[in-house]
């Protein structure tokens, strides 16, 4: 899904890290299941708005024991903060993203204050999502937002792996952003295949991974992206459905070996969207 000169010299960078704060706190995750498989969560009400910290602790809360990883795709509506506290107390890890590359510093001190030292629950730091696809953001931009957020994150104790995610076709027309990136995080919608049915869907993610082999470099690709939609018109063969939906996903996960985040655990009403996994998929 699409969501809507970055040059950090050194004096920038000294400005940046010595403003972070540490916050000590360490907390035991509870025990889920082990799991492959985790889920994109977006904090905001039909309306638009926020949720409240107890909102999204429900949300989180009506989420299967299936899933053992939550995807962050911002920082606004204070979600970092919020997300953490119900993913302690609930047993998940988390996948945060740092929306772009002009908000670095600031997304930075949020993730770094939000997890003090707790960086057992953080599994991977995405800069953005889809940046240079969407045209928010150039390849110099992401490349160098990367090794900021890296040393940064490095010096705060984060020792997992940061990443960029965009499309299969992104990293396929820039080597250098796979050489960057600790593994090959992409986001692959079969949906926006008119010629893939849901019955096809593992085949077309699988199809859309092999052409990353040029460049991945004997690094991991996953996918941190996949889903179908409910409702909605059919886009040529790819139809939505509650049906269809359940159809894709277990085609999905039946050809993948890899780890998968399935998108998305809410439908996103204010946008029209009805992705939405609770309630309608499990496994």
């Amino acid at each position: 899904m699409k969501f809507s000169a970055f040059n950090v010299a050194a004096a920038t960078l000294l400005h940046l890290t010595s403003a972070l704060p540490s916050q000590p706190s360490t907390t035991q995750l509870t025990s889920r299941a082990v799991s492959s498989v985790g889920i994109t969560y977006l904090p905001y009400t039909d309306s638009g708005s926020c949720k409240s910290a107890s909102e999204v602790f429900a949300d989180l809360s009506s989420i299967g024991p299936s899933y053992n990883l939550i995807r962050l795709i911002g920082t606004d509506c204070d979600q970092v903060p919020k997300v953490l506290s119900a993913a302690r107390a609930q047993g998940f890890k988390l996948f945060l993203t740092i929306s772009n590359t002009n908000s670095l510093s600031t997304d930075l001190n949020t993730i770094v204050s939000s997890v003090g030292s707790d960086w057992g629950i953080i599994d991977t730091v995405s800069v953005g999502n889809e940046l240079i696809y969407s045209g928010h953001a150039t390849l110099g931009q992401v490349l160098s937002a990367l090794s900021t957020a890296r040393s940064t994150l490095r010096q705060y104790g984060f020792t997992g792996p940061v990443v960029a995610v965009d499309l299969p076709r992104t990293f396929t027309s820039n080597p250098s952003l796979g050489a960057a990136s600790d593994y090959i995080a992409v986001n692959v919608q079969p949906f926006y295949s008119s010629t893939t049915t849901a019955l096809n869907a593992g085949a077309y993610v699988a199809s859309q991974i092999s052409v990353l082999s040029g460049v991945a470099a004997g690094k991991s690709v996953v996918v941190t992206e996949v889903g179908w939609p409910r409702n909605g018109n059919c886009n040529g063969v790819a139809c939505p459905s509650t049906a269809n939906q359940k159809v894709a996903l277990d085609s999905v996960r039946a050809t993948l070996s890899g780890r998968v985040i399935f998108y998305a655990a809410f439908d996103h009403r204010w946008n029209n969207e009805y992705w939405g996994l609770v309630g309608y998929y499990s496994f």
